[in-house]
């Protein structure tokens, strides 16, 4: 008996290399603050309209709503941190915020991540 995540291992096997891509990326994107990000959700996106596994599916979808998560937490975060500096009386506090709020978002996202490489690794469907 298996999970109910878990995919049918008889079943052909799949390309997976664009979804482990597009996680590599999140996480060099998180990390290093770049482009790959974006390049990593563009990829998502695309992959996610040219095929119908429903394992790869779940896991484009899975990356597409961890950047938007992420996207609008980091706004958020930029947007509080942005009041508080220019309020000139909390502005050390402001910065701290910013600071600590945009580390957790990217360990956040670099733990999911992880744990989508693994859940795809194992074919598991995203959660």
């Amino acid at each position: 008996m298996s999970d109910q995540g878990d995919i049918d291992r008889s079943e052909r096997p799949i390309d997976k290399s664009i979804a482990y891509i597009v996680y590599v990326l999140f996480i060099i994107g998180y990390l290093a603050g770049g482009v790959a990000v974006l390049i990593g959700v563009v990829l998502a996106y695309l992959a996610r309209r040219r095929t119908s596994e429903r394992l790869l599916v779940s896991h484009y979808s899975w990356q597409i709503q961890v950047f938007w998560w992420s996207f609008a937490a980091f706004a958020v975060a930029i947007v509080v941190m942005l009041f508080l500096v220019y309020s000139l009386v909390f502005w050390l506090l402001g910065v701290a915020i910013g600071v600590i709020s945009m580390l957790v978002i990217t360990v956040t996202v670099v733990v999911l991540a992880i744990r989508g490489m693994l859940d795809l690794s194992n074919n598991k469907l995203a959660k």
